[in-house]
């Protein structure tokens, strides 16, 4: 079984980085990073913006769990 870690990030709907934990800095090896598209590579980057603008606004999005 594959273990995931879990980070807190918080961002826009620009993917800028509002907040985000510390092991998540740890894990990318970056303190100065201001928005995802840094870090995520351009092909994923859809994906992901499809992900968030698929939340409603206001909900909380919980692990699925296995």
């Amino acid at each position: 079984m594959v273990q995931f870690e879990k980070y807190r990030v918080d961002v826009d709907k620009n993917l800028d980085l509002l907040k985000a934990d510390n092991s998540f800095f740890e894990y990318v090896g970056n303190r100065k990073i201001a928005n995802l598209d840094q870090i995520i590579p351009p092909q994923d980057l859809i994906q992901l913006k499809n992900a968030i603008f698929a939340i409603d606004p206001g909900s909380r999005v919980s692990p699925a769990s296995g």
